[in-house]
Protein backbone atom coordinates (compact mmCIF):
# COMPACT_ATOMS: atom_id res chain seq x y z
CA UNK A 1 0.00 0.00 0.00
CA UNK A 2 0.59 3.68 -0.69
CA UNK A 3 0.07 7.06 0.22
CA UNK A 4 -1.78 7.60 -3.54
CA UNK A 5 -3.44 4.14 -2.83
CA UNK A 6 -4.96 5.38 0.18
CA UNK A 7 -5.51 8.81 -0.85
CA UNK A 8 -7.78 7.77 -3.71
CA UNK A 9 -9.34 5.41 -1.58
CA UNK A 10 -10.38 7.39 1.12
CA UNK A 11 -11.83 10.25 -1.29
CA UNK A 12 -13.95 7.78 -3.18
CA UNK A 13 -15.09 6.04 0.16
CA UNK A 14 -15.79 9.64 1.78
CA UNK A 15 -17.69 10.69 -1.61
CA UNK A 16 -19.93 7.54 -1.86
CA UNK A 17 -20.38 8.08 2.20
CA UNK A 18 -21.53 11.53 1.75
CA UNK A 19 -24.36 10.62 -1.41
CA UNK A 20 -25.50 7.56 0.83
CA UNK A 21 -26.15 8.88 3.83
CA UNK A 22 -28.17 12.18 1.35
CA UNK A 23 -30.13 8.85 0.09
CA UNK A 24 -30.58 7.62 3.38
CA UNK A 25 -32.38 10.74 4.97
CA UNK A 26 -34.52 11.37 1.86
CA UNK A 27 -35.71 7.69 2.07
CA UNK A 28 -36.07 8.16 5.95
CA UNK A 29 -38.56 11.42 5.28
CA UNK A 30 -40.34 10.07 2.63
CA UNK A 31 -40.81 6.91 4.55
CA UNK A 32 -42.07 9.15 7.38
CA UNK A 33 -44.29 10.61 5.28
CA UNK A 34 -45.95 7.56 3.58
CA UNK A 35 -45.41 4.81 6.21
CA UNK A 36 -48.01 2.26 5.70
CA UNK A 37 -50.29 1.73 8.95
CA UNK A 38 -50.23 -2.24 8.07
CA UNK A 39 -48.29 -4.13 10.95
CA UNK A 40 -45.15 -6.68 10.08
CA UNK A 41 -45.24 -9.82 10.41
CA UNK A 42 -43.31 -9.65 13.52
CA UNK A 43 -45.76 -7.62 14.96
CA UNK A 44 -48.47 -9.67 13.50
CA UNK A 45 -47.10 -12.85 15.36
CA UNK A 46 -46.97 -11.15 18.78
CA UNK A 47 -50.75 -10.27 18.37
CA UNK A 48 -51.59 -13.85 17.85
CA UNK A 49 -49.98 -14.90 19.99
CA UNK A 50 -51.61 -12.04 22.67
CA UNK A 51 -55.00 -13.16 20.90
CA UNK A 52 -54.41 -16.85 21.21
CA UNK A 53 -53.72 -16.03 25.44
CA UNK A 54 -56.90 -14.17 25.73
CA UNK A 55 -59.15 -16.63 24.10
CA UNK A 56 -58.09 -19.43 26.70
CA UNK A 57 -58.56 -17.09 29.26
CA UNK A 58 -62.03 -15.80 28.06
CA UNK A 59 -62.83 -19.69 27.67
CA UNK A 60 -62.44 -20.37 31.48
CA UNK A 61 -63.93 -17.71 32.73
CA UNK A 62 -66.68 -16.37 30.67
CA UNK A 63 -69.87 -17.80 29.41
CA UNK A 64 -69.94 -20.29 25.78
CA UNK A 65 -72.16 -17.42 24.65
CA UNK A 66 -69.53 -14.60 25.17
CA UNK A 67 -66.70 -16.86 23.84
CA UNK A 68 -68.10 -17.50 20.77
CA UNK A 69 -69.01 -13.72 20.27
CA UNK A 70 -65.08 -13.26 20.65
CA UNK A 71 -63.85 -15.71 18.12
CA UNK A 72 -66.48 -14.81 15.67
CA UNK A 73 -64.92 -11.27 15.66
CA UNK A 74 -61.70 -11.95 15.75
CA UNK A 75 -61.39 -11.73 11.65
CA UNK A 76 -62.76 -8.27 11.23
CA UNK A 77 -61.12 -6.97 14.59
CA UNK A 78 -57.42 -8.28 14.33
CA UNK A 79 -57.31 -8.81 10.65
CA UNK A 80 -56.06 -12.16 10.90
CA UNK A 81 -56.83 -15.46 9.91
CA UNK A 82 -58.36 -17.51 12.20
CA UNK A 83 -59.76 -21.08 12.18
CA UNK A 84 -62.12 -22.78 14.86
CA UNK A 85 -62.54 -26.62 15.55
CA UNK A 86 -65.04 -27.35 17.51
CA UNK A 87 -64.52 -30.23 19.33
CA UNK A 88 -68.09 -30.61 21.26
CA UNK A 89 -69.97 -29.91 17.93
CA UNK A 90 -67.74 -30.28 14.39
CA UNK A 91 -70.67 -28.67 12.42
CA UNK A 92 -69.89 -25.08 13.86
CA UNK A 93 -66.45 -25.59 12.78
CA UNK A 94 -64.66 -22.83 10.04
CA UNK A 95 -63.41 -24.33 6.94
CA UNK A 96 -59.99 -25.33 8.01
CA UNK A 97 -57.22 -26.07 4.63
CA UNK A 98 -55.79 -29.37 5.39
CA UNK A 99 -52.31 -28.47 6.59
CA UNK A 100 -53.47 -26.42 9.15
CA UNK A 101 -56.28 -29.25 10.39
CA UNK A 102 -52.68 -31.75 10.10
CA UNK A 103 -50.69 -29.00 12.33
CA UNK A 104 -53.72 -28.80 15.09
CA UNK A 105 -53.49 -32.15 15.61
CA UNK A 106 -50.21 -31.88 17.26
CA UNK A 107 -52.60 -30.15 20.31
CA UNK A 108 -53.21 -31.61 23.18
CA UNK A 109 -54.19 -30.82 27.13
CA UNK A 110 -50.28 -31.80 27.33
CA UNK A 111 -49.35 -29.10 24.56
CA UNK A 112 -52.09 -26.61 24.60
CA UNK A 113 -50.08 -24.21 22.16
CA UNK A 114 -48.54 -24.81 19.20
CA UNK A 115 -46.35 -22.38 16.66
CA UNK A 116 -45.83 -24.21 13.27
CA UNK A 117 -44.31 -22.93 9.93
CA UNK A 118 -45.81 -23.65 7.23
CA UNK A 119 -45.25 -23.87 3.68
CA UNK A 120 -46.72 -19.44 3.16
CA UNK A 121 -47.13 -18.88 6.51
CA UNK A 122 -46.74 -18.95 10.78
CA UNK A 123 -49.80 -20.69 12.82
CA UNK A 124 -49.82 -20.36 16.39
CA UNK A 125 -52.76 -22.95 18.10
CA UNK A 126 -54.62 -22.57 21.55
CA UNK A 127 -56.53 -25.57 23.01
CA UNK A 128 -59.78 -23.48 24.50
CA UNK A 129 -60.10 -25.60 28.32
CA UNK A 130 -63.38 -25.09 29.80
CA UNK A 131 -63.46 -27.24 33.38
CA UNK A 132 -60.53 -29.26 32.52
CA UNK A 133 -61.94 -30.77 29.38
CA UNK A 134 -60.86 -29.17 25.82
CA UNK A 135 -64.17 -27.64 24.06
CA UNK A 136 -62.13 -26.10 20.47
CA UNK A 137 -59.08 -25.60 19.07
CA UNK A 138 -58.42 -21.48 17.61
CA UNK A 139 -55.49 -21.76 14.87
CA UNK A 140 -54.01 -18.58 13.49
CA UNK A 141 -52.38 -18.02 10.66
CA UNK A 142 -50.05 -14.49 9.95
CA UNK A 143 -47.78 -14.05 6.93
CA UNK A 144 -44.37 -15.67 7.25
CA UNK A 145 -41.86 -13.37 8.63
CA UNK A 146 -38.57 -12.54 6.74
CA UNK A 147 -35.23 -13.70 7.20
CA UNK A 148 -33.53 -11.89 10.66
CA UNK A 149 -31.11 -10.02 7.73
CA UNK A 150 -33.98 -8.69 6.04
CA UNK A 151 -35.59 -7.66 9.04
CA UNK A 152 -32.98 -5.48 10.41
CA UNK A 153 -32.34 -4.40 6.92
CA UNK A 154 -35.91 -3.05 6.68
CA UNK A 155 -36.61 -2.11 10.10
CA UNK A 156 -33.49 0.12 11.23
CA UNK A 157 -32.02 2.53 9.26
CA UNK A 158 -28.50 2.04 10.68
CA UNK A 159 -28.31 -1.58 9.33
CA UNK A 160 -28.78 -0.46 5.93
CA UNK A 161 -25.93 2.56 6.21
CA UNK A 162 -23.69 0.49 8.09
CA UNK A 163 -24.40 -2.01 5.21
CA UNK A 164 -23.96 0.47 2.41
CA UNK A 165 -21.05 1.65 3.43
CA UNK A 166 -19.05 -1.78 3.72
CA UNK A 167 -20.29 -2.13 -0.10
CA UNK A 168 -18.97 1.11 -1.22
CA UNK A 169 -15.53 0.51 0.83
CA UNK A 170 -14.97 -2.64 -1.09
CA UNK A 171 -16.10 -0.91 -4.14
CA UNK A 172 -13.91 2.35 -3.39
CA UNK A 173 -10.88 -0.24 -2.80
CA UNK A 174 -10.75 -2.62 -5.93
CA UNK A 175 -11.13 0.93 -7.89
CA UNK A 176 -8.09 2.78 -5.99
CA UNK A 177 -6.32 -0.41 -6.48
CA UNK A 178 -7.09 -1.03 -10.28
CA UNK A 179 -5.77 2.42 -10.49
CA UNK A 180 -2.80 2.57 -8.34
CA UNK A 181 -1.59 -1.01 -9.36
CA UNK A 182 0.08 0.33 -12.49
CA UNK A 183 1.85 2.92 -11.12
CA UNK A 184 3.44 0.80 -8.58
CA UNK A 185 4.83 -1.30 -11.50
CA UNK A 186 5.89 1.85 -13.16
CA UNK A 187 7.89 2.68 -9.90
CA UNK A 188 9.19 -0.47 -9.47
CA UNK A 189 10.53 -0.74 -12.89
CA UNK A 190 12.09 2.17 -12.24
CA UNK A 191 14.58 1.16 -9.67
CA UNK A 192 14.90 -1.72 -11.31
CA UNK A 193 16.61 1.03 -13.73
CA UNK A 194 18.07 2.73 -10.87
CA UNK A 195 20.13 -0.24 -9.90
CA UNK A 196 20.98 -0.77 -13.13
CA UNK A 197 18.99 -3.60 -14.78
CA UNK A 198 18.96 -2.27 -17.93
CA UNK A 199 16.97 -5.20 -19.50
CA UNK A 200 14.12 -4.06 -17.55
CA UNK A 201 10.70 -3.64 -18.66
CA UNK A 202 7.13 -2.59 -17.63
CA UNK A 203 5.00 -5.29 -18.60
CA UNK A 204 2.04 -3.63 -20.69
CA UNK A 205 0.55 -6.34 -21.52
CA UNK A 206 -1.06 -6.51 -18.35
CA UNK A 207 -2.70 -3.14 -17.95
CA UNK A 208 -5.75 -1.62 -20.01
CA UNK A 209 -4.74 0.82 -22.85
CA UNK A 210 -4.93 4.60 -21.16
CA UNK A 211 -2.12 7.50 -20.04
CA UNK A 212 -0.36 4.97 -17.54
CA UNK A 213 0.10 2.60 -19.79
CA UNK A 214 1.43 5.18 -22.41
CA UNK A 215 3.89 6.46 -19.78
CA UNK A 216 4.91 2.27 -19.56
CA UNK A 217 5.54 2.93 -23.27
CA UNK A 218 7.74 5.93 -22.92
CA UNK A 219 9.13 4.37 -20.00
CA UNK A 220 10.72 1.29 -21.75
CA UNK A 221 11.69 3.44 -24.77
CA UNK A 222 13.86 5.95 -22.44
CA UNK A 223 15.33 2.50 -20.42
CA UNK A 224 16.33 1.31 -24.15
CA UNK A 225 17.71 4.29 -25.10
CA UNK A 226 19.60 4.28 -22.05
CA UNK A 227 20.88 0.87 -22.65
CA UNK A 228 21.90 1.57 -26.19
CA UNK A 229 23.24 4.72 -25.02
CA UNK A 230 26.21 2.91 -22.52
CA UNK A 231 26.50 0.18 -25.00
CA UNK A 232 27.59 2.64 -27.26
CA UNK A 233 29.58 4.49 -24.98
CA UNK A 234 31.48 1.36 -23.98
CA UNK A 235 32.34 0.36 -27.39
CA UNK A 236 33.55 3.78 -27.95
CA UNK A 237 35.89 3.48 -25.13
CA UNK A 238 36.77 0.18 -26.40
CA UNK A 239 37.93 1.75 -29.81
CA UNK A 240 39.57 4.63 -28.76
CA UNK A 241 41.53 2.26 -26.38
CA UNK A 242 42.15 0.25 -29.42
CA UNK A 243 43.39 3.56 -31.53
CA UNK A 244 45.89 4.84 -28.79
CA UNK A 245 47.66 1.46 -28.53
CA UNK A 246 49.19 2.21 -31.73
CA UNK A 247 50.88 5.58 -31.45
CA UNK A 248 51.62 5.16 -28.02
CA UNK A 249 53.42 2.05 -28.80
CA UNK A 250 55.40 4.26 -31.72
CA UNK A 251 55.94 6.72 -28.70
CA UNK A 252 57.35 4.15 -26.23
CA UNK A 253 59.80 2.61 -29.08
CA UNK A 254 60.83 6.62 -29.90
CA UNK A 255 61.31 6.79 -26.14
CA UNK A 256 63.92 3.42 -25.91
CA UNK A 257 65.68 5.08 -28.76
CA UNK A 258 66.28 8.34 -27.69
CA UNK A 259 67.49 6.48 -23.92
CA UNK A 260 69.60 4.66 -25.69
CA UNK A 261 71.18 7.67 -27.49
CA UNK A 262 71.17 9.92 -24.61
CA UNK A 263 71.35 7.70 -22.14
CA UNK A 264 68.59 6.31 -19.24
CA UNK A 265 69.70 8.76 -17.00
CA UNK A 266 67.98 12.10 -18.10
CA UNK A 267 64.94 13.52 -16.27
CA UNK A 268 62.89 14.56 -19.14
CA UNK A 269 62.95 10.81 -20.67
CA UNK A 270 62.28 9.41 -17.38
CA UNK A 271 59.52 11.25 -17.27
CA UNK A 272 57.78 10.89 -20.59
CA UNK A 273 58.63 6.96 -19.54
CA UNK A 274 56.50 7.17 -16.85
CA UNK A 275 53.95 9.07 -18.11
CA UNK A 276 53.60 6.81 -20.80
CA UNK A 277 53.54 3.63 -18.39
CA UNK A 278 50.27 5.49 -17.03
CA UNK A 279 48.83 5.67 -20.13
CA UNK A 280 49.83 2.21 -21.04
CA UNK A 281 47.90 0.54 -18.03
CA UNK A 282 44.95 3.21 -18.29
CA UNK A 283 44.57 1.87 -21.81
CA UNK A 284 44.79 -2.15 -20.61
CA UNK A 285 42.14 -1.63 -17.68
CA UNK A 286 40.24 0.06 -20.85
CA UNK A 287 40.13 -2.83 -22.66
CA UNK A 288 39.43 -5.02 -20.12
CA UNK A 289 36.33 -3.88 -18.41
CA UNK A 290 34.06 -7.15 -18.45
CA UNK A 291 31.29 -7.73 -20.66
CA UNK A 292 28.94 -8.01 -18.06
CA UNK A 293 26.12 -9.52 -20.70
CA UNK A 294 27.96 -12.30 -21.21
CA UNK A 295 26.44 -15.88 -19.87
CA UNK A 296 28.19 -17.58 -16.73
CA UNK A 297 29.21 -20.92 -18.25
CA UNK A 298 33.09 -21.51 -17.35
CA UNK A 299 34.52 -23.21 -14.26
CA UNK A 300 37.45 -22.06 -11.97
CA UNK A 301 38.95 -22.96 -8.71
CA UNK A 302 38.81 -20.24 -6.70
CA UNK A 303 41.45 -21.45 -4.23
CA UNK A 304 43.56 -21.71 -7.38
CA UNK A 305 42.32 -18.19 -8.56
CA UNK A 306 43.49 -16.75 -5.17
CA UNK A 307 46.79 -18.96 -4.77
CA UNK A 308 47.78 -17.63 -8.55
CA UNK A 309 46.97 -14.31 -8.69
CA UNK A 310 49.02 -13.72 -5.03
CA UNK A 311 51.98 -15.67 -6.82
CA UNK A 312 51.24 -13.35 -9.70
CA UNK A 313 51.50 -9.71 -7.71
CA UNK A 314 53.89 -10.82 -5.31
CA UNK A 315 56.88 -9.52 -7.62
CA UNK A 316 55.53 -5.80 -8.02
CA UNK A 317 54.64 -6.17 -3.78
CA UNK A 318 58.66 -7.36 -3.44
CA UNK A 319 59.19 -4.06 -4.75
CA UNK A 320 57.84 -2.16 -2.91
CA UNK A 321 59.01 -4.25 0.36
CA UNK A 322 55.48 -5.80 0.90
CA UNK A 323 54.25 -9.21 1.03
CA UNK A 324 51.03 -11.29 -0.04
CA UNK A 325 49.80 -13.67 2.24
CA UNK A 326 46.64 -16.37 1.27
CA UNK A 327 44.70 -17.76 4.37
CA UNK A 328 41.84 -20.53 3.27
CA UNK A 329 41.34 -23.75 4.68
CA UNK A 330 39.70 -25.10 2.06
CA UNK A 331 41.73 -27.29 -0.72
CA UNK A 332 39.21 -26.92 -4.21
CA UNK A 333 36.00 -25.03 -4.89
CA UNK A 334 34.72 -24.94 -8.31
CA UNK A 335 32.39 -22.05 -8.92
CA UNK A 336 30.48 -20.76 -12.25
CA UNK A 337 31.77 -17.64 -14.11
CA UNK A 338 32.98 -16.41 -17.48
CA UNK A 339 35.84 -15.77 -18.91
CA UNK A 340 38.13 -14.20 -16.41
CA UNK A 341 35.81 -11.79 -14.35
CA UNK A 342 36.85 -13.24 -11.49
CA UNK A 343 40.11 -13.09 -11.94
CA UNK A 344 40.00 -9.13 -12.96
CA UNK A 345 38.23 -8.34 -9.70
CA UNK A 346 39.84 -10.32 -7.12
CA UNK A 347 43.49 -8.94 -9.19
CA UNK A 348 42.28 -5.62 -8.99
CA UNK A 349 41.55 -5.60 -5.52
CA UNK A 350 44.70 -7.50 -4.89
CA UNK A 351 46.73 -4.47 -6.71
CA UNK A 352 44.70 -1.82 -5.32
CA UNK A 353 45.41 -2.95 -1.49
CA UNK A 354 49.49 -3.19 -2.44
CA UNK A 355 49.19 0.35 -3.67
CA UNK A 356 47.82 1.67 -1.10
CA UNK A 357 49.62 -0.66 1.87
CA UNK A 358 52.70 1.12 4.04
CA UNK A 359 56.17 -0.83 3.37
CA UNK A 360 57.02 -3.86 5.48
CA UNK A 361 53.29 -5.09 5.60
CA UNK A 362 51.35 -7.57 4.60
CA UNK A 363 48.27 -7.57 2.36
CA UNK A 364 45.97 -10.50 3.56
CA UNK A 365 43.80 -12.64 1.00
CA UNK A 366 41.33 -14.57 2.75
CA UNK A 367 39.05 -17.24 1.15
CA UNK A 368 36.43 -19.06 3.16
CA UNK A 369 32.70 -20.60 3.10
CA UNK A 370 30.45 -21.61 5.24
CA UNK A 371 27.36 -24.04 3.84
CA UNK A 372 25.35 -23.05 6.59
CA UNK A 373 25.43 -19.16 5.38
CA UNK A 374 25.19 -19.94 1.55
CA UNK A 375 27.67 -17.14 0.45
CA UNK A 376 31.34 -17.48 -0.38
CA UNK A 377 33.17 -15.10 1.45
CA UNK A 378 37.05 -13.55 -0.15
CA UNK A 379 38.60 -10.68 1.82
CA UNK A 380 41.19 -8.58 0.83
CA UNK A 381 42.67 -6.57 3.80
CA UNK A 382 45.74 -3.95 3.87
CA UNK A 383 47.40 -2.30 6.76
CA UNK A 384 46.71 1.21 4.90
CA UNK A 385 45.44 4.59 6.40
CA UNK A 386 41.94 3.32 5.08
CA UNK A 387 39.43 5.34 3.38
CA UNK A 388 37.12 8.20 5.06
CA UNK A 389 33.59 6.59 6.16
CA UNK A 390 31.65 9.11 4.33
CA UNK A 391 33.73 8.37 1.16
CA UNK A 392 33.67 4.79 1.20
CA UNK A 393 30.62 4.45 -1.47
CA UNK A 394 31.68 6.49 -3.59
CA UNK A 395 35.10 4.16 -4.32
CA UNK A 396 33.29 1.86 -6.57
CA UNK A 397 32.46 4.30 -9.27
CA UNK A 398 34.18 4.38 -12.35
CA UNK A 399 37.39 7.27 -12.35
CA UNK A 400 36.93 8.35 -8.56
CA UNK A 401 39.58 8.36 -6.42
CA UNK A 402 40.29 9.28 -2.42
CA UNK A 403 43.49 11.14 -3.39
CA UNK A 404 41.90 13.50 -5.91
CA UNK A 405 38.74 13.87 -3.41
CA UNK A 406 41.05 15.21 -0.45
CA UNK A 407 43.93 16.37 -1.93
CA UNK A 408 46.73 13.84 -1.45
CA UNK A 409 49.62 12.62 -4.02
CA UNK A 410 49.22 10.44 -6.30
CA UNK A 411 49.33 6.72 -5.80
CA UNK A 412 49.57 5.86 -9.32
CA UNK A 413 45.64 4.29 -10.07
CA UNK A 414 42.98 5.62 -12.32
CA UNK A 415 39.83 4.89 -10.10
CA UNK A 416 38.52 2.00 -12.38
CA UNK A 417 39.75 -1.30 -10.03
CA UNK A 418 37.04 -0.75 -7.84
CA UNK A 419 34.55 -0.38 -10.52
CA UNK A 420 35.34 -3.38 -12.68
CA UNK A 421 35.77 -5.95 -9.23
CA UNK A 422 32.08 -4.01 -8.18
CA UNK A 423 30.60 -5.13 -11.30
CA UNK A 424 32.22 -8.15 -12.15
CA UNK A 425 31.15 -9.27 -8.35
CA UNK A 426 27.68 -8.39 -9.46
CA UNK A 427 26.95 -10.17 -12.19
CA UNK A 428 27.47 -12.94 -10.57
CA UNK A 429 24.54 -12.03 -8.13
CA UNK A 430 26.90 -11.56 -4.80
CA UNK A 431 27.95 -8.68 -3.71
CA UNK A 432 31.03 -6.58 -2.75
CA UNK A 433 31.59 -4.18 0.72
CA UNK A 434 34.36 -1.97 2.09
CA UNK A 435 35.11 -0.94 5.52
CA UNK A 436 38.12 0.74 7.49
CA UNK A 437 38.85 -2.17 10.31
CA UNK A 438 41.27 -1.59 13.36
CA UNK A 439 44.71 -1.87 11.32
CA UNK A 440 43.69 -0.44 8.24
CA UNK A 441 41.48 -1.19 5.30
CA UNK A 442 39.09 -4.23 3.87
CA UNK A 443 37.13 -5.20 0.57
CA UNK A 444 34.70 -8.18 1.47
CA UNK A 445 33.34 -10.14 -1.54
CA UNK A 446 29.80 -12.23 -0.86
CA UNK A 447 29.05 -15.00 -3.38
CA UNK A 448 26.15 -16.71 -3.75
CA UNK A 449 27.18 -20.47 -3.46
CA UNK A 450 24.10 -22.06 -5.96
CA UNK A 451 26.89 -21.01 -8.65
CA UNK A 452 29.19 -23.80 -6.92
CA UNK A 453 30.55 -26.53 -9.21
CA UNK A 454 30.14 -30.38 -7.27
CA UNK A 455 33.62 -31.92 -7.99
CA UNK A 456 33.98 -35.46 -9.60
Amino acid sequence: MNRLFFKIFISFWLITIAVLLAMLAATRYIAEIEQSPNPSPYELGKAAQGILSRTADIAQERTPKELELWIQGLPSIHSVNAYIINLEDPKRSTIVPDDVRRAAAQLSLEQPKLTVKLTTSMLYGQLLIRDGKPISELLIATPLPPSPLVYFFTTYIWFRLLAAILVSGLICFFMARAITRPIVALRDATQELAEGNLDFRFDLSKYRSDEISELGHDFNNMAERIGQTLEEQKQLVRDISHELRSPLGRIQVALALAQRKHGEDTAELERVEKECDRLNALIGQLLVVPNYNQPLDDTIDLVSLVKGIASDDQLEAEQGHKTIEVKTDLEELLFTTSGNLMWHAVDNLTRNALRHAPENTTVTIHLGYQPADGNIRITVSDQGQGVPDDLIENIFHPFYRVETERGHSDTGGHGLGLSIASRAIEHHGGSIKARNISRGFEVAISLPDNLLVESH
